[in-house]
């Protein structure tokens, strides 16, 4: 028998949000009652979770059939600076590191409640305490590209949590998109707004830097 995995990791709690539309964002309003039936879980090749659960959908529970795209990719540098909250914003991402898979989720926590921010992406790394308005690290190099599309916008939510799939085609980068290759290593971090002493201002997250293959 070969053993698969070596330790065990707690993907999902029963009250967590989903995405319920699809749209590559959390849902906050939207979250796990309970889940549902025995043997109603499938793990497939590239990493990625199906599950069937019970969710409540505005005081209505409705069975759905879920995904977890795929594992933790990539690694975190450039500490980032506390926000209103007191943490420190933090960038992870799921899903696969294979360019051809076009299968990479970002997420971005511990961010203040009911705002709104972006991902950006460099395939530099830099450091830049100067940033107008802003009371972050910006741990990204020139050139930086910003994920403006639709549905890319994200809000935190009553959770503090923002998610956005990225298309590996088409980073916004210059005129024209760029598509990631084999081989490249990308760097990125969430930005987002943030109220500091009753002042508009925006904070970075920590960085994170995949190498795709």
């Amino acid at each position: 028998v070969e053993a698969l995995f070596s330790e065990e990791e707690l993907l999902l709690l029963e009250g967590d949000p989903v995405d319920w539309d699809g749209d590559g964002v959390i849902d906050p309003a939207v979250t796990i009652v309970s889940f549902t039936g025995t043997n109603t879980m499938a793990l497939a090749s590239d990493g990625t979770i199906y599950f069937t659960a019970d969710v409540d959908f505005g005081g209505t529970t409705l069975e759905g059939l879920f995904r977890m795209s795929g594992k933790p990719i990539g690694s975190n540098d450039c500490t980032a600076v506390p926000n209103s909250t007191g943490a420190a914003a933090t960038i992870s991402a799921n899903g696969s590191s294979v360019v051809a898979s076009n299968n990479v989720a970002l997420r971005a926590e511990r961010l203040p409640l009911s705002t709104f921010g972006i991902f950006i992406v460099s395939p530099a790394r830099g450091f830049n305490q100067s940033v107008p308005n802003n009371v972050g690290t910006l741990c990204l190099g020139s050139p930086v590209g910003r994920f403006l599309g639709p549905g890319q916008v994200f809000g935190s939510g009553d959770s503090g949590v923002g998610s956005t799939a990225i298309d590996l085609t088409a980073f916004p980068i210059g005129a024209s998109p760029v598509a990631a290759q084999p081989g490249e290593t990308w760097r990125f971090q969430a930005w987002y707004r943030d109220i500091v002493g009753g002042a508009f201002t925006s904070n970075f997250s920590d960085g994170l830097e995949i190498t795709f293959e």
